[in-house]
């Protein structure tokens, strides 16, 4: 009696060992599905953002041009307003303009710095932009009461060509950029569609293993909760024909 209740046992142990090693293989098995699922999601997640970044960089691109070829504009005028009207504050208009297109410039070369072909366009473009300035520095008159007629006829036209110049220069990286930023904006959509393409598949499939882990454990501690309860009952029935044998003899 005593070595069929140890071999009983021994088996239970036994048994009990198999399910439970099922049990953590099934556990590692959804933790590395699961991670795997996380990897994926972060490595498209990465990819939708830097996308985004690059279209958000050619957009400021784009504004910076505008915004200097218009101080290019304002410049050229608050020159010419000066000469007619030789008043301070067209003046100070002219030298504001021309720090602004200094600035704006800088920010372009700081926004194109990965691109070989806008950073040679744009030393083109400050090469032009600075014999211009230097052109229009060189006929400021001097400061004085002047009549808007006597000036009208000194008003010298020294940087036509290069403003004409300046303005097509600005035009090719615009449109350099526009295409630039149509291939941004349709990678950004090609991300996005895959990172919920993965976010969507990853949160199916972590469900799905999830249920798969449940169904199991939960079978694993129904079979270990009726093994127990039999063994219980088994070992009370033996108990029991132990005793009566013990009463017989």
């Amino acid at each position: 009696m005593r070595a069929r209740k140890i071999l009983s046992r021994a088996r239970l142990k036994w048994i009990l060992a198999v399910r439970g090693r099922k049990t953590v293989l099934w556990f590692a098995i959804a933790l590395f599905l699961l991670a795997s699922i996380a990897a994926v999601s972060y490595v498209q997640t990465r990819s939708l953002l830097a996308s985004t970044s690059w279209v958000f960089r050619t957009h400021q691109t784009l504004f910076s041009l505008e915004r200097l070829l218009s101080d290019a504009e304002q410049v050229e005028s608050c020159h010419h307003k000066y000469v007619l009207y030789r008043e301070q504050v067209y003046l100070t208009c002219f030298q504001g303009s021309s720090q602004r297109i200094a600035g704006e410039t800088a920010t372009l070369r700081e926004l194109t710095k990965d691109n070989f072909s806008q950073q040679r366009a744009l030393d083109h473009l400050s090469t032009t932009i600075e014999a211009r300035l230097e052109r229009l520095q060189q006929t400021l008159p001097p400061p004085g009461p002047s009549s808007a007629a006597k000036a009208q006829a000194v008003i010298p036209s020294p940087t036509v060509g290069l403003q004409d110049q300046v303005r097509a220069q600005i035009e090719v990286l615009e449109k350099e950029q526009q295409g630039l930023l149509a291939e941004r904006l349709h990678a950004r959509e090609r991300a996005t569609r895959r990172t919920l393409w993965a976010l969507g598949a990853g949160c199916l499939f972590s469900a799905t293993v999830l249920c798969i882990v449940f169904t199991k454990l939960n079978r694993e501690i129904t079979t270990r909760v009726n093994a127990q309860y039999y063994l219980r009952v088994a070992y009370a029935t033996i108990d029991e024909a132990h005793r009566h044998l013990n009463g017989i003899i």
